[in-house]
C-alpha cells in the first residue's frame, strides 16, 4: 500500500470513530428484556423482567403501594418507573436493570410525578407533573408534561397540553426533538393524542378527542410512527384497541380489530421492539390478561406470557445488552 493510501484510510477511519449514533430505548437496536408491571400475591402492581418468548420473569420491585411505567435506559442498564409507596401521590424513581439501588426522587410539596421515561439521550427524565393528583382532590389546570435531569435538578415543564391535563404516558422521539402524550379532553371519553417540542413549542393535535386515547404512547424505532392506544377507556360497547399515525396525523392504521366491549376483548399498548419488527401489548379477553406481541401490520400475534389473572400492563421493551 502507497504511503498517500495509508493516510486516506486513516482519515477515513478517524471519520467514522466520530459518527455518533443517537441512543434510545426506540433507537433501532437488538431486542433485549421486556419490562411490565403486574399484580403480585400482596395485591400490588410490581415491576417484572421477561424475555420476548416468555421465559425468565423476574420480580424486580417488591414496594408495598405499588410501581408502575417501567421505562428502559437508552443502554438497557437502568429502568424508570413511578413508585406509589406513600398510596397517596407517587414519586419517579429509578432502579439498576436488575431491581437493585432503588433511587426515589422526592415530590415537591403537594405535587406528584408520575408516567417517567428517559429522554433518547439518557440524561433526562420526562414525566406527568399534577399538583394535587393520585388521591388527593386535582386542582385543575396544574396537570402538565415536565422534564428533569436523572437527578431531580432542573426541572421545569414542558407542555401542558389542553383541557384538563395529561392522560397518557410521556414519550420523546428517537432523535429527540418532540414528545408525545395524551391530554385529556371535556368529557368523560374525550382524549387526544398531542406532540410538542421540547421546550413546549408547535403544540400540535394529531387525533380528535373522540378518540379516547391514554394510558401508553410510543415512538417506531426509526421516528416515523407513533403506537397509541384507541377506546383506552372502554367507552359503552367498545373495545381498546392498538393503532399507529404518522407525525404529522396522518396515515391512521389500526394495528387490531377487538370488538365486544368491556370484560369481552381488547388491547391496551405497551410499546415497540427495539428491531421495530413488534408491538408489545396487554391483551384482555373475557376477564383475563396476557402479555403479547403483534406485527406493526397487524399479523402474527403471539402470546408472551398467556392470558391469566395476572394482569401484565405498561409494558417496554428494552435493548439487549452486551
Amino acid at each position: 500500500m502507497t504511503l498517500k493510501a495509508i493516510i486516506l484510510t486513516l482519515v477515513l477511519a478517524g471519520a467514522a470513530a466520530l459518527v455518533v449514533r443517537p441512543a434510545g430505548a426506540t433507537f433501532p437496536a437488538a431486542n433485549g428484556l421486556i419490562a411490565f408491571a403486574a399484580l403480585d400475591n400482596n395485591g400490588d402492581y410490581q415491576i417484572f423482567t421477561v424475555d420476548q418468548y416468555g421465559r425468565g420473569m423476574r420480580q424486580l420491585t417488591h414496594i408495598p403501594g405499588g410501581t408502575y411505567f417501567p421505562h428502559w435506559s437508552p443502554d438497557g442498564r437502568r429502568i424508570v418507573f413511578e413508585d406509589d409507596h406513600t398510596r397517596n401521590c407517587p414519586n419517579v424513581a429509578i432502579m439498576n436493570a436488575d431491581g437493585s439501588r432503588i433511587v426515589v426522587i422526592p415530590d415537591p410539596p403537594r405535587v406528584c410525578q408520575a408516567m417517567p421515561s428517559f429522554t433518547p439521550d439518557g440524561t433526562h427524565i420526562v414525566f406527568e407533573h399534577c399538583l394535587g393528583c393520585g388521591k388527593r382532590p386535582p386542582y385543575p389546570g396544574t396537570d402538565a408534561v415536565w422534564i428533569m435531569r436523572q437527578d431531580g435538578s432542573n426541572a421545569h415543564q414542558i407542555s401542558a397540553g389542553s383541557n384538563d391535563g395529561i392522560c397518557g404516558a410521556p414519550e420523546v422521539s428517537p432523535d429527540g426533538t418532540r414528545v408525545a402524550f395524551a391530554s385529556c379532553g371535556p368529557g368523560p371519553f374525550d382524549n387526544a393524542l398531542f406532540t410538542s417540542r421540547l421546550d413546549g413549542g408547535n403544540l400540535t393535535q394529531l387525533t380528535p378527542f373522540s378518540d379516547n386515547v391514554g394510558g401508553k404512547e410510543d415512538w417506531a424505532p426509526d421516528g416515523q410512527r407513533l403506537l397509541f392506544v384507541e377506546d383506552s377507556d372502554y367507552p359503552p360497547g367498545l373495545s381498546a384497541n392498538l393503532d399507529t399515525i404518522n407525525p404529522d396525523g396522518t396515515g391512521l392504521f389500526h394495528v387490531t380489530h377487538f370488538t365486544g366491549g368491556a370484560g369481552v376483548e381488547g388491547g391496551l399498548t405497551g410499546s415497540y421492539s427495539p428491531d421495530g419488527q413488534w408491538i408489545v401489548f396487554r391483551y384482555e379477553y373475557h376477564g383475563s390478561y396476557g402479555l403479547y406481541k403483534i406485527h406493526p401490520d397487524g399479523t402474527g400475534m403471539e402470546a408472551i406470557l398467556p392470558l391469566s389473572s395476572f394482569k401484565p400492563r405498561a409494558a417496554d421493551w428494552g435493548p439487549a445488552v452486551h
